[in-house]
């Protein structure tokens, strides 16, 4: 019998932890095409049978994310897991793990299931949230059932996230719980606020590669609006900071979310880059990756006018983004936007002065 192709390697290999959810990667649908039924982590034999039920699924209702990326010409998260995950390994090799949901920052490219900043805010203004996301901020970090159920022995990569993930110190029990750390990659998503422990760093040294990730997606004015209330000069203190205190094996990059606000802007973020964020103290470059946003102020919600201007200024990659994603309608993100000039008292208009026209 001919062997079936191998679709993505997350799907037998990948295993992502969120409270005591799992599945195979963060853009998985559940196998009735309900991407909000999650399952149980459950045992070790449980786990081993939901991969079998990933690996066996209809991908086209699983995988629609994915399949729909392809579609229109840009590179997958399914795609990557090539790259990611070796062609010889056996077992679990890439684990992600939601660490913690505390985040000192409410960026607008986020919500309260990622950030008791914004579950707070939401409070405040009397706006309604889910029994999901009450408990999601009930709930206190808790490896183990990880420890107890997952293999970790063949984990060469290990992604981090939050909220803000350096905020949680309970995660080292993992680390120190992975048996070859010389073999595994730490991949680190970060708001680039928060200084990793004394303890963190030498841990860190075990390890073959350490990635420390920042979120960023602007400068200035426009950092501060989308990372709100992170201002801009603490953030250019904290980057020469970190460069100096983190040991040689530690890489960075900037993570750069392309939405119908930035986008336009990105020129801006090059520079900065160029000149004050382009390597680490021993000589390696800084990347900066580029990907797009989904959701209320996902790509897709920017107008065709604005995305003519964006094709003309720019020569390069960006706006292969935009021929890659469809025109959807604006109007819940203007009302999102407005929402937030209420709350915070930041006219989105007056801080993108020149795409607001656009909209």
């Amino acid at each position: 019998m001919k062997q079936k192709k191998e679709f993505c390697r997350f799907l037998k290999h990948g295993l992502i932890i969120h409270g005591d959810n799992i599945s195979p990667c963060c853009f998985y649908n559940g196998a009735d095409g309900n991407r909000d039924k999650k399952q149980k982590i459950g045992t070790g034999k449980q786990i081993t049978e939901y991969q079998l039920q990933w690996e066996n699924s209809n991908y086209s209702q699983t995988c629609v994310q994915c399949i729909n990326q392809e579609k229109y010409g840009g590179i997958s998260y399914r795609m990557s897991s090539f790259d990611v995950i070796p062609d010889d390994i056996t077992g679990i090799g890439y684990l992600e793990l939601f660490l913690t949901p505390e985040c000192n920052l409410a960026c607008v490219l986020c919500d309260a299931a990622s950030s008791d900043t914004w579950y707070k805010e939401n409070i405040k203004f009397s706006i309604p949230q889910s029994k999901i996301i009450h408990d999601i901020h009930s709930s206190t970090s808790n490896y183990n059932k990880l420890l107890h159920n997952v293999n970790l022995d063949n984990i060469v990569y290990l992604k981090l996230k939050g909220g803000e993930p350096l905020i949680d110190k309970s995660h080292l029990a993992v680390l120190n719980a992975l048996k070859h750390p010389e073999k595994v990659t730490l991949y680190y998503v970060s708001n680039f606020s928060v200084m990793p422990s004394a303890e963190l760093l030498k841990c860190w040294q075990k390890f073959k590669l350490v990635k420390w990730a920042a979120s960023l997606d602007g400068v200035e004015q426009h950092f501060e609006y989308i990372r709100w209330p992170y201002k801009w000069k603490k953030l250019q203190s904290f980057a020469k900071k970190a460069i100096n205190v983190v040991p040689d094996n530690v890489m960075f990059s900037i993570e750069y979310t392309l939405n119908p606000l930035n986008i336009f802007y990105y020129d801006r973020m090059e520079e900065w880059h160029n000149s004050e964020f382009s390597q680490n103290k021993s000589g390696d470059k800084v990347d900066i990756n580029v990907h797009s946003a989904y959701g209320i102020l996902g790509l897709d919600k920017t107008p065709e006018s604005l995305r003519n201007v964006i094709r003309k200024k720019y020569n390069n990659f960006i706006p292969e983004f935009l021929d890659h994603t469809p025109v959807s309608s604006t109007n819940g993100t203007l009302d999102y936007l407005d929402k937030l000039t209420i709350q915070r008292g930041l006219d989105w208009r007056v801080i993108f002065p020149e795409i607001q026209q656009y909209f």
